[in-house]
């Protein structure tokens, strides 16, 4: 089974986590030399849509030499092979190095990701395969509490402030956590981008661009370093 749905852009969300890669590429002989699986638990909602939880993860690999304007075919195959994924990736360029990711492989809503060995494999234009085996261990004590969580966070609102202003009331108003707002349009391009940790959010570029009027989803996300995990809050508008 292979779940097509795009969740988010690789650019918003891999930059901060592929930093950690940046060492260790061959710059002679092609090689993967690292693969990183960074869980996340994502909320959807629409107001034409059932709310659902949904937990997947994203792939940062770490291989060499790359150049910047190919395109590398991927592959993934969970642990007991009932879920998989194919797809290409372009190389990013993090730190001065580049590096391939993929940060909108899912499970379907209330599936939760299995546990044991990954296989994530690298096809090169030439024919040449590098396969690399990814060890992940899903610890219930950690995405249980996260999932609650996440399910009791509210969508991203549009609203209007008291002077007239285009406000987007954000998803935690409670705890005080910075989050990355990105803004997306019916076709996937990203529009815009913000950090906030405030539940009433202000934005000139929100009247400068139409950005409401643009915008078919919002997604809100947040890494919390110490759980090694993403938090997302995904918000669709149905036009």
């Amino acid at each position: 089974m292979r779940p097509g749905r795009k969740l988010l852009h690789s650019a918003v969300l891999l930059s901060a986590v592929l930093l950690i890669l940046v060492a260790g590429c061959s710059r002679d002989e092609f090689s993967v030399t690292k693969v990183s699986m960074i869980p996340m638990v994502v909320a959807t909602h629409g107001d034409h849509v059932r709310s659902t939880l949904s937990e997947g993860f994203m792939l940062a690999i770490s291989a060499g030499p790359l150049a910047s304007e190919d395109q590398y075919q991927v592959s993934v195959k969970s642990p007991g092979g009932s879920y998989s994924w194919e797809f290409f990736a372009q190389p990013m360029d993090v730190g001065g190095a580049l590096l391939l990711g993929k940060s909108d492989l899912l499970y379907p809503p209330d599936i939760p990701l299995e546990s044991g060995n990954w296989r994530v494999e690298v096809f090169l234009s030439d024919g040449r395969r590098f396969e690399e085996a990814l060890q992940f261990v899903r610890s219930e004590d950690l995405f249980a509490p996260v999932s609650m969580e996440i399910a009791s966070m509210r969508p991203a609102e549009w609203a209007t402030d008291g002077n007239g202003h285009q406000v987007l009331y954000g998803v935690d108003p409670d705890s005080g956590e910075n989050w990355t707002y990105a803004f997306y349009d019916s076709a996937g391009i990203l529009l815009h981008t913000l950090e906030s940790p405030l539940m009433e959010i202000s934005d000139g570029k929100f009247s400068d661009i139409g950005i409401q009027e643009k915008t078919a989803s919002i997604i809100a996300s947040r890494f919390d370093a110490n759980l090694g995990l993403f938090y997302v809050v995904r918000t669709l508008f149905i036009t």
